[in-house]
Order: structure tokens, then sequence, then C-alpha cells
């Protein structure tokens, strides 16, 4: 028997993340679930919003996903802008808590020249093409 006091979970849409809710359904732990961003996919107005899409903000969303969200303990979000689509979506009020870079890490160039990193998947989505 396993004891713990709490499960993070990144994510509400993965199957993971589905179990640790269902499991929180029936056991006292801290749950505490993490939105990454993303949530907006009507930008994709580039006809990559697929019918995978409108099943997961029309079915998805409203069932498994509410669920998974709802039973957390604390809802945390690194992205400003996605607080009110989790709220309209899921009815909860997130927590915002950014990402942590220690900016002590990085040394700037004293010239004109500029560097950009990416790191992430390559999803059409994430708007990569319109970094570059």
């Amino acid at each position: 028997d396993e004891r713990f006091d709490v499960v993070h979970v990144h994510s509400y849409i993965f199957y993971m993340s589905n179990l640790a809710a269902l499991a929180r359904a029936v056991r006292n732990f801290g749950y505490v679930l993490n939105f990454h961003g993303g949530l907006n996919h009507k930008v994709m107005n580039d006809g990559s919003y697929s019918r995978r899409i409108w099943i997961k903000e029309n079915i998805f969303d409203r069932t498994i996903g509410r669920l998974t969200v709802k039973l957390a303990d604390k809802v945390l979000t690194v992205s400003r802008s996605d607080i009110p689509l989790i709220q309209d979506c899921f009815g909860v009020i997130p927590e915002y808590i950014p990402n942590a870079v220690c900016t002590e890490d990085f040394s700037y160039c004293q010239n004109d020249s500029r560097t950009v990193t990416y790191v992430g998947k390559l999803e059409k989505w994430k708007g990569l093409e319109e970094l570059i």
C-alpha cells in the first residue's frame, strides 16, 4: 500500500490524469492539476481545426475532462490568457504560476545579434511558423 500526500498531474486530457482524478474520487489525497497553455484551438484558422478538436471540446471537455478538473483540490495554469478559458469551460478559477526560468543562467550579447530558441513539439497550432 503506497502512501503519498499529493498527486500533481499535467493537463486533464491524459489518460493517467483521468485515472488520478478517479482515484481522488474514492481516496483522500491532495490532487493538483496543471494546465500548460494551448487551450484556445480557435486560433487554428488554417483548416487544421479538426474533428478531434471538435470532439475534445464538445464531448470530452464536457464529461471526463470536466470531472478531471473539478475533482482537483487546486488548479494551476502557466498562461494568464487561459484563466478565462478555464473558468468558462470548467467553472473553476485557476491560480497563475508561470514557468520558472533562472535568467542568471543566460548571458546576453553586447552586439546587435539576436538569438531565438524554441523548445517544444513541432505542431502547427503552436505557431512556430509565425515565430520564424
